[in-house]
């Protein structure tokens, strides 16, 4: 490999010298932030301008106008309207167009002016004249654009399996598979197939999928992720390849391959760099063949926290302190409610590890163990040997514990013993699936506890629901329509500075054109005190509970919260309304 010239590297010492001054100068970034993206820079030799742009600390359109001034680029603002010549299509592949975040937006004779988002890396310019056989006139855009006008030129059509398909049958890697003719036994180890996996599992750890699901459907099998709680379909793989790829999956997950007509549940672990993914298998069979879908985990090797701490869980101050306070009770039960998907087992690690102390013996019972928390033992349970929630709790309480957690109470005795240990001496976390805050003491009386013990036990729920936070890339202030504020209750005149916010146009590539990136949660928590005792003693209803503690206690319900988030620019009042269609104010 040459070395760098001296007056080209004297050149770029001179320019990223420039491009510091002028962030200052500008005010763009304090010394202080503008120090700690140098020092990344240096460690992880990402070019500082994508240090800044990861780090938020000011906005695509300042930082990009100060790169044209350092590099005196041109600069485009919008390229909506811009044409992609035809044979930058045909020599770009789409996969390194975005990649390499360029895109061709004019071209005379054998020049072609492109359009890029970070002049610190000419080295991808040189390999695009290459491709083009041509010289390259770099332009400035905002990433959002460039990907935009790469989404809209490239041909939709343009399938990411069917490429890899392509590439593998270039490296001359395997045969045409025979759709007649198919001995999965021998084609489930394939290279190909083994690649295609590998490229499942790994593109859906890099879109932050929760969930990946494979479709079967007559023509192909649809590959859809669950990113941020939203199904999207992302890719397709041949009919041809359904019964190999299954099967692939299912070995990896010590399934029977060979039964077709049950469901199955299965589990894998692969790695990537430092970066265990723990992926959970369930199939069912379908008219179309069996179906899969897959939990995924993912596990630092390193130990680095993938949950969150207590303070990065999305509580407002008021209830960061209520929350806080509770949780130091010495004993009592404190439930988290909701429904599948919304959250519940993140708070319930974030309250542990906050808990946790030498001074102090923490066990939980978990179906599964999502992560493992250091200095706690967590107990996973299995129905086939006999090991339920209620047998393990019995256990537990052998175990000298002083807090303990219940991934769930699903039935009358883990509700009693529950109970028991909150009332010897014990603090007891679990989850309940309740609508509100208040559901879950009506939820405990009908499953047949008595109202006395419910009331001298429980001494707070915590309900709570995910939403979609806006893309702080791509947001913008609007005004919402009549409708809108209606659905919330709200008028004109309580909103900030009159405006919302929300993703912009076709969102950005962060995003994926969603407008959201990320999720965080809303929260209603019941504080069980005296007044709310008397309540449960007589069996009031739910509803009577949750409007007593509203009136007399000043109860934040989740819509009061989620609005909340919406006037600090986290999230939209569709997704508030989605999530708290059953609540009250």
């Amino acid at each position: 490999m040459e070395s760098t010239p001296p007056m080209a590297l004297n050149l770029y010492q001179h320019t990223l010298t420039k491009f510091q001054h002028k962030l200052l100068e500008k005010e763009l970034l304090s010394n202080k932030e503008l120090q700690e993206c140098l020092k990344i820079h240096w460690e992880t030799g990402k070019t500082l301008d994508q240090v800044i742009r990861e780090s938020g600390y000011c906005s695509e359109i300042d930082l990009i106008h100060v790169l044209a001034e350092c590099f005196q680029i041109p600069f485009w603002a919008r390229l909506e309207d811009m044409e992609v010549p035809e044979v930058f299509i045909q020599k770009v592949p789409i996969h390194l167009a975005r990649s390499y975040c360029v895109v061709a937006i004019g071209q005379e004779g054998n020049t072609f002016q492109v359009a890029t988002c970070s002049p610190f890396e000419i080295h991808k310019l040189d390999e695009i004249a290459n491709l083009l056989q041509g010289d390259v006139e770099p332009v400035l855009s905002p990433k959002i654009e460039i990907f935009n006008l790469i989404n809209q030129r490239y041909p939709q059509s343009v399938d990411r399996i069917d490429q890899l398909i392509g590439e593998l049958d270039e490296e001359g890697e395997t045969p045409e598979l025979d759709e007649e003719h198919v001995d999965v036994m021998e084609l489930h180890n394939q290279p190909r197939i083994v690649k295609i996996v590998n490229w499942i599992f790994f593109d859906a750890v890099r879109m932050r999928a929760s969930d990946i699901h494979l479709q079967p459907t007559e023509r192909d099998v649809q590959v859809r992720y669950r990113v941020d709680g939203v199904l999207r379909n992302v890719d397709t793989i041949p009919k041809a390849m359904q019964e190999a790829v299954i099967s692939r999956i299912k070995v990896m997950g010590k399934m029977d391959i060979a039964e077709k007509r049950l469901p199955q549940d299965g589990r894998t672990t692969i790695m990537r760099g430092d970066t265990k993914i723990d992926i959970r298998i369930s199939s069912v069979p379908t008219s179309h063949g069996e179906r899969l879908v897959m939990r995924i985990l993912v596990i630092n090797q390193a130990n680095e926290k993938l949950y969150q701490d207590f303070n990065q869980l999305g509580l407002s101050k008021e209830h960061e302190k209520l929350l806080s306070h509770l949780i130091t009770r010495p004993n009592g039960i404190i439930f988290v409610t909701g429904p599948t998907g919304s959250g519940k087992t993140t708070t319930l690690y974030s309250i542990l590890n906050r808990l946790n102390s030498k001074e102090k013996n923490i066990i939980t019972i978990e179906d599964p163990i999502e992560y493992h928390l250091p200095g706690i033992s967590q107990i996973q349970v299995s129905t086939k040997k006999g090991l339920t929630f209620a047998a393990g709790l019995k256990s537990l309480l052998r175990q000298d514990p002083d807090i303990m957690m219940v991934g769930e109470v699903r039935d009358e005795e883990t509700a009693r013993i529950a109970i028991q240990s909150a009332l010897t001496g014990h603090l007891v976390f679990s989850t309940l699936h309740t609508n509100d805050s208040a559901g879950a003491i009506t939820r405990m009386l009908d499953i047949g506890i008595e109202p006395y013990l419910v009331a001298s036990s429980v001494i707070a729920v915590v309900a709570q629901r995910l939403v979609r936070r806006i893309c702080e890339n791509c947001r913008g202030e609007y005004v919402p329509s009549e409708e809108e504020l209606e659905a919330l209750q709200i008028s004109v005149e309580q909103l900030p500075h009159g405006v919302l916010w929300k993703g912009m146009g076709k969102g950005c590539a962060q995003c994926w054109g969603t407008g959201y990136f990320e999720r965080t949660a809303i929260y209603e928590i019941l504080e069980v005190d005296h007044s709310i005792r008397e309540l449960i003693t007589q069996r009031a209803s739910a509803a009577k509970i949750k409007e007593h503690a509203i009136q007399e206690k000043g109860l934040k319900t989740l819509r009061m919260d989620g609005i909340a988030k919406i006037f600090d620019r986290l999230t939209t009042i569709e997704e508030v309304v989605k999530v708290t269609a059953m609540d009250i104010r």
